[in-house]
């Protein structure tokens, strides 16, 4: 069995990645510089045991040592974390900026979580609990959301992408990501 190292990491930050091999007799070997590692999505890339270029969204690695598969699931997230219209600059927002909790989670297959909590954070440091206005679930098909609440749809990463749009009357949206490991049973 290959195991891969998972973890959440900021934007734009070079990572240590990790490929362990167990033997099924509880010993085992770290295999990373003998093992091949793509990135599916073309975000990121792995070279050394680091891995590079990392960049808002999620990055599937999947390793290759001598014929066994290991996949990882690097959720990568912005902090704080800004509109993703134009997460550079806030001031067409007026120094709003959204967030959902929790930002990242981990589903088995058929499970259902309702704790999304969608957070309005002014420049003041106010803060302030809104309805999105809409909701989108998400980046492969592995998680539907209605009557506010996840459900897994299958195993795989995923995205829940919450808008909200400001009460400004110029139509500026503010979005917040929770990414989503997806296991199956």
């Amino acid at each position: 069995m290959v195991s891969p190292v998972v973890e959440s990491v900021a934007v734009g930050r070079e990572r240590q990645f990790r490929v362990v091999c167990h033997d099924g007799t509880g010993r085992s070997r770290d295999v990373t510089n003998a093992t091949s590692v793509a990135c599916s999505n073309g975000r990121a890339r792995v070279s050394a045991g680091e891995v590079h270029g990392l960049s808002l969204g999620s990055s599937l690695l999947v390793g290759d040592y001598q014929g066994l598969k290991a996949h990882a699931l690097f959720h990568v997230f912005e902090h704080p974390i800004r509109p993703l219209s134009n997460r550079w600059d806030t001031e067409h927002a007026g120094g709003y900026y959204l967030s959902v909790s929790p930002s990242s989670i981990t589903m088995t297959e058929g499970e259902t979580r309702n704790d999304f909590v969608v957070t309005l954070h002014s420049e003041d440091g106010s803060t302030e609990t809104v309805a999105p206005t809409r909701v989108i679930a998400c980046q492969p098909r592995s998680v539907g959301f209605s009557d506010n609440a996840a459900t897994a749809l299958g195993a795989g990463p995923a995205a829940i992408d919450f808008v909200y749009r400001m009460p400004d009357g110029q139509g500026t949206d503010l979005r917040a990501v929770c990414y989503v490991s997806v296991v199956a049973r």
